[in-house]
């Protein structure tokens, strides 16, 4: 039978470990009681690192032990930094009835993400009696990098009438996607597009 607190990790080996920054500003000046200049900007970045062993593959089939797992093993170190900047005009107006919100703005972006690992074959476990602290390897490294960049022009006006809201916008987008791999460059790509 299968322990309920089994665990098909390696205890004292298995972590997982992350840290988050984060920094930004919001900023509002008013020419007017209708006219007003908003802008926002915010900057953030997590580090995350982490091993673990897990099950992989199924049974090994082995007639001596018929619940035996094959396992991997994976070390994993990430970089996520993302930069946000948005700078519109809104402006408060009427016309007859409806009461109008005008945003007039552009915005940019940009996700980047670094990757550093490896992973090895680790021993086997017998789900019916499990054997841990064998040693496992070699390990295989890896490492990329990925980013994707967008700029952004907007109008949008926000009508309401009593209870009712109605939204009419349009915008402009220019998107670049971008994949880096240190060890296999046929991976390699690069993509860009504009859409409206």
């Amino acid at each position: 039978t299968v322990s309920p607190s089994f665990n098909p990790g390696e205890p004292g080996w298995d972590m997982k470990q992350s840290e988050q920054y984060a920094i930004g500003y919001a900023l509002t000046h008013e020419f007017s009681p209708s006219l007003r200049f908003v802008n926002n900007a915010r900057y953030s970045r997590t580090d995350l690192d982490y091993r673990q062993v897990f099950a992989w593959n199924g049974l090994t089939g082995n007639p001596d032990r018929p619940l035996e797992v094959a396992r991997e093993a994976v070390t994993h170190n990430q970089k996520i930094e993302v930069f946000n900047f948005d700078a519109r005009l809104e402006w408060d107006t009427l016309t007859g009835p409806l009461d109008h919100k005008v945003m007039l703005g552009l915005d940019y972006s940009d996700n980047s993400t670094d990757w550093r690992g490896s992973y090895a074959d680790a021993a086997p476990l017998d789900f019916a009696d499990p054997v841990y602290g064998r040693p496992f390897g070699p390990f295989t490294s890896y490492s990329d990098h990925d980013s994707t960049t967008e700029r952004g022009l907007y109008l949008q006006d926000i009508a309401t009438f009593g209870p009712w809201h109605a939204t009419l916008g349009g915008r402009w987008s220019d998107v670049d996607l971008k994949y880096r791999s240190n060890d296999d460059p046929s991976w390699n790509y690069d993509v860009s597009d504009q859409v409206f």
